[in-house]
C-alpha cells in the first residue's frame, strides 16, 4: 500500500438485474463500514410507460433507474455511517454485461426523449433480452462464410445477449434510434461517463461482449458491410474509442458526479468492470488454475489461465486484466431462476404455511425436505435452461426440461432436480475448461446463493467431486468494486495487494458419499443435453417455443 491514511475509505457499487448494492470500504482495517441496496423503480421492464406490452424474449430497463439508484445508495451511506465524503479516495463500480444503451451526442440515453419513449429499442436492453436471436443467427452465418476470426475467442459462435445483435436489431426493427443514437454504450460504462463527465470505452466490456480484442481491435468494415450495409461505420461513428484498460483509471469524478454521490470533486474513479468480475480481487482469484463461481439469478464461471486458447462454448477471454494471465469466461443463462420459478408457480400454499410455523423461509423449509430425498430416487432429471444454454450450447432458444415425472412426484423432488440440473451444467462447463487443457487447481464459490444454501453447495462438490470454497464476504462485487477504487486512487498496488486486505470466514465443501452416484447421473444428463441440443430433439424444442405467443 502506497501512503495510506488512517480514516481512509473507498465506495463500490454493484449494479444488478434488480437492484444496486453499495459499500463502504475501510482501507485501514478491510472492513465493510456500512452497506445499502436501492431496488429499481421500473425493474425489469415487461410494458412501456403507455402500458404497451412487449414481444416474447424482451428485457429492458431504465436508465434513470440506474442514475435513482445511485444517489439512494450513496445517501445511505452516508446516514448510516457517518463518515465524511472527504475520506473517501476512490469509487468503482460494476455492471451487468451486455447491457446495450443507445445515447445522443451529449449523452443523454434517447428513452429520455419524448421522441423515443415510447420506443423499446431506445431504452437499456439488459442482458438478458433474447429480443435479437435472429440477428445473432446472422451475424455467425456470415461470420463463417468470411472465414471471420474473431468467433474463436467466443467458443465458435454468440448469441442475443452479445453488444452487435442487440446493435443490429435496432438498426433492423428501430431505424430512427439508429441513426439518431451517437453511440451505443454499455451502461456500466454510460454510467461511469456521467460520473466522470467524459465518454469512454472499456476493455472488459468491449472484450467480452462487443468482439473487439486487443491485438484485432473490433471486427472489419467489409464485415459489417456484408453483414448489414448500415452497419458499416458503427465501430468508427457510433462506438467510443479508444478502449481503456486496467491499470488506467477512468478520471475523477466531475460536479455531476459529486452532486450525484455527495462525494468532492476530484475523486478517483475506476474504470467500470462486469458485476461478476468484480469479485475477483475481492476473494483473491488473481492467479492461473484459480475458477470462481459466481451464483445468482445466473451464473459465471471465470477461470484465469496464462495460455491462449480456444474454447468450444465459452463466452469469450480477454488478456490484460491480471497481469500475465488470460481471463476466460463461461456462463448459465439461468441458476437461481429456476428455483424463483418453481417457488413462484409450482408449490402448494401448504409448503408456505408449513415453513411459516417452523420459523424458516421457504427455501430453507425446501432444502430441509429436500435433503431426504436420495439420490436418484425419484427418477428424475432436468435440463437447466430455462432461459436457454448459455454455455457451452450459446443457444438462447433452448429451453428448461424436467424428466420422470410422475402422479406421486413431490415438489420438494422437483427442487432437488433443478439443484441437481445446474450443478450438473456447472460440471459441463468446468470440463469443458478441463478437456481445452486449462488446469484448475481451486474453486470459489461466491454470490447469495453460495452463502444461503448449504444443500446446493454440497451437491456442486458431489457433482464435480471436488472441494469448493464460499467466502462468507456479502456484497462481494461491490467490495470489489471498491477495492478497483482504492487501485485506481493509487492507496493500493495491484490486485494481489487488494484480496489481502481483506478478512473474512470461509466455509468448505468436500464430496460426499454421494459422488460416485452423480457420476452415473451426469452421463445421463450429458446424453439428454445432447439429444435436445441437437438434431431431432433440438428441432422439437425449437418447434414448441415458436409457439409461445
Amino acid at each position: 500500500m502506497k501512503n495510506l491514511k488512517t480514516n481512509t475509505y473507498a465506495v463500490g457499487i454493484d449494479f444488478g438485474t434488480l437492484s444496486a448494492r453499495a459499500v463502504l470500504l475501510d482501507l485501514e482495517t478491510g472492513s465493510i463500514v456500512a452497506e445499502a441496496l436501492s431496488e429499481y423503480t421500473h425493474g425489469v421492464i415487461t410494458a412501456l410507460p403507455e402500458g404497451n406490452p412487449l414481444p416474447d424474449g424482451y428485457a429492458l430497463q431504465h436508465p434513470k433507474d440506474y442514475l435513482d439508484a445511485l444517489s439512494a445508495c450513496f445517501a445511505s451511506l452516508w446516514q448510516t455511517s457517518g463518515v465524511s465524503p472527504s475520506a473517501v479516495v476512490g469509487l468503482g463500480i460494476d455492471f451487468t454485461a451486455s447491457t446495450l444503451l443507445p445515447v445522443d451526442g451529449k449523452g443523454e440515453p434517447l428513452c429520455f426523449s419524448t421522441v423515443f419513449k415510447d420506443e423499446p429499442h431506445a431504452y437499456a436492453k439488459l442482458w438478458r433480452h433474447h429480443g435479437a436471436t435472429k440477428e445473432a443467427e446472422d451475424i455467425n452465418r456470415c461470420a463463417r462464410a468470411r472465414g471471420e476470426d474473431f468467433l474463436s475467442r467466443y467458443g465458435g459462435k454468440i448469441s442475443s445477449e452479445f453488444f452487435l445483435p442487440k446493435v443490429l436489431e435496432t438498426a433492423r426493427r428501430a431505424p430512427a434510434v439508429y441513426d439518431a443514437a451517437a453511440c451505443f454504450s454499455e451502461a456500466g460504462d454510460w454510467l461511469t461517463r456521467r460520473l466522470v463527465g467524459k465518454p469512454l470505452q472499456t476493455a472488459v466490456f468491449a472484450g467480452y461482449k462487443a468482439l473487439w480484442s486487443e491485438k484485432e481491435g473490433f471486427p472489419s468494415a467489409a464485415f459489417l458491410e456484408a453483414l448489414e450495409p448500415r452497419l458499416s461505420t458503427l465501430f468508427t461513428e457510433k462506438v467510443i474509442t479508444p478502449v481503456k484498460s486496467f491499470p488506467d483509471i477512468a478520471g475523477y469524478l466531475s460536479e455531476e458526479g459529486s452532486a450525484l454521490t455527495g462525494l468532492p470533486v476530484g475523486c478517483a474513479v475506476a474504470l467500470p468492470t462486469i458485476d461478476a468480475h468484480a469479485a475477483l480481487p475481492a476473494f483473491g482469484i488473481v492467479g492461473e488454475g484459480e475458477l470462481l463461481l459466481i451464483l445468482g439469478t445466473s451464473a459465471c464461471h471465470i477461470l484465469h489461465a496464462k495460455e491462449e486458447r480456444q474454447i468450444g462454448g465459452i463466452c469469450g477471454y480477454v488478456q490484460g486484466l491480471f497481469p500475465g494471465l488470460y481471463t476466460y469466461e463461461a456462463g448459465q443463462s439461468c441458476f437461481g431462476d429456476h428455483f424463483a420459478w418453481l417457488a413462484q408457480n409450482a408449490l402448494p400454499d401448504a409448503y408456505r404455511a408449513a415453513a411459516e410455523q417452523e420459523g424458516k423461509s421457504l427455501f430453507e423449509y425446501l432444502n430441509t425436505l429436500a435433503e431426504q430425498v436420495p439420490v436418484g430416487a425419484d427418477g428424475l432429471l432436468a435440463l437447466d435452461w430455462f432461459e436457454g444454454c448459455r454455455s457451452p450450447y450459446d443457444n438462447d432458444a433452448l429451453s428448461g426440461l424436467l424428466l420422470g415425472l410422475r402422479t406421486d412426484t413431490r415438489p420438494e423432488a422437483i427442487y432437488r432436480a433443478l439443484l441437481e440440473a445446474v450443478a450438473f451444467g456447472t460440471r459441463r462447463i468446468v470440463d469443458t475448461y478441463k478437456e481445452a487443457g486449462l488446469p484448475i487447481s481451486r474453486m470459489v464459490a461466491g454470490g447469495g446463493i453460495a452463502e444461503k444454501n448449504p444443500l446446493l453447495l454440497q451437491i456442486l462438490a458431489d457433482v464435480l467431486n471436488a472441494p469448493v470454497t464460499v467466502p462468507l464476504l456479502p456484497y462481494s462485487s461491490a467490495v470489489g468494486s471498491a477495492l478497483y477504487g482504492a487501485l485506481a486512487a493509487g492507496a493500493i498496488e495491484d490486485p494481489a495487494a487488494a484480496g489481502r486486505l481483506l478478512s473474512y470466514e470461509e466455509r468448505l465443501y468436500t464430496p460426499s458419499g454421494n459422488a460416485k452416484a452423480y457420476g452415473e447421473i451426469y452421463g445421463e444428463y450429458l446424453s439428454l443435453s445432447r439429444l435436445f441440443a441437437e438434431g431431432e430433439g433440438l428441432s422439437l424444442m425449437q418447434k414448441l417455443q415458436n409457439r409461445r405467443a
